[in-house]
This record gives structure tokens, C-alpha cells and sequence, in this order.
């Protein structure tokens, strides 16, 4: 029946996978039926120079609450098989949000590597520190950072105001 459908006309690639960076970039690599969520992260780690793999996570985000019912967010298990689960599951969802033709906008479902744990590593490359600051930006932008007081914010501020500036003159 409909998971006939699903093998017959998937509306996501079975073959590649796209995963989002925090600074609006994105990565393609291969999938199989044997590609979990941790051999995502060990190549986007490896592609990006990422020396802290436990640092980062693969972030499954919605745009409509779907998730389990009511969630449009979750950090993905490293033993979760993508091709079998995640991409399955969006395939059922978009089938059932938007028909059976492929109208699926490209924003309603996507993975997002983003920093996991507030830890700070001694050995961080620049790019490490690009996607930090990036993920900051965004959350402050999106509400979800919350500062004790303003002047964490104020030096977020500054610093993305002096990046603008000095991509501006370069």
C-alpha cells in the first residue's frame, strides 16, 4: 500500500543526505540503508574539521509539530538508522501534510549539525568557532539563549558587528 509508494516515489533522495550547518550552509553526503545518525556526524566532523566530535549533534528539525505528535525538534540518536527511521518517517508525515505529489518545501523537514553541550574544548579550529558563533547568533535570534544578564548579549552583538565589518572591508 502507501509504503509501496514510499519505495516507488520517495519525495527524499535515498541516496544522499543533506545536512544544514548553523552558518546556512549545507553538506551533502551518500546514504545507505546502513547510515546511522553517528556516521553522519563522524563525516561532517571529518568534512568540516571538527576536532570535537562529542561536542556536536545532528538535529532533526520540522516545521510543524510532528515529531512524536507534538515536538518539531530532536536531537538525533547515534544508533538511529536514517534512511529506515528519520527519512521514513518524513516521507509519512510529508504524505500526509501535503499529498502525494511532491510539494514538500525544502524547510519542512532537514538535519542541523549544531553544537550539543556548552563545554568549551581547549583545540578548536576557526571553523569550530565560526559554527559556535553562528549557533549563538541564531539562538538569540530564535530566543532560545538566555543570558543572566545583558552583557553577554551586548558582546555577542559587538563581536557579530566587528565580523560584518570586517567581511565589509575584505
Amino acid at each position: 500500500t502507501l509504503s509501496i509508494l514510499y519505495q516507488k516515489s520517495p519525495l527524499f533522495s535515498q541516496e544522499f543526505l543533506r545536512i544544514h550547518l548553523m552558518d546556512n550552509t549545507f553538506t551533502t553526503m551518500p546514504l545507505t540503508e546502513f547510515t546511522k545518525a553517528r556516521d553522519a556526524l563522524k563525516f561532517m566532523c571529518k568534512k568540516h574539521a571538527l576536532n570535537n566530535e562529542t561536542e556536536w549533534g545532528l538535529l532533526e528539525f520540522w516545521d510543524h509539530p510532528g515529531i512524536n505528535g507534538i515536538m518539531s525538534e530532536r536531537k538525533l540518536p547515534g544508533d538511529e538508522m536514517l534512511l529506515d527511521m528519520s527519512i521514513l518517517t518524513w516521507e509519512q508525515a510529508a504524505r500526509k501534510r501535503y499529498g502525494l505529489v511532491n510539494t514538500v518545501p525544502h524547510s519542512a523537514f532537514k538535519l542541523v549539525l549544531r553544537k550539543v553541550t556548552a563545554l568549551l574544548p581547549q583545540a578548536r579550529t576557526k571553523k569550530e568557532q565560526h559554527l559556535e558563533f553562528c549557533q549563538a547568533l541564531a539562538d538569540v535570534k530564535d530566543g532560545r539563549f538566555s543570558a543572566e544578564n545583558k552583557t553577554e548579549i551586548f558582546d555577542l552583538a559587538a563581536l557579530a558587528i566587528f565580523k560584518d565589518l570586517r567581511e565589509g572591508m575584505s
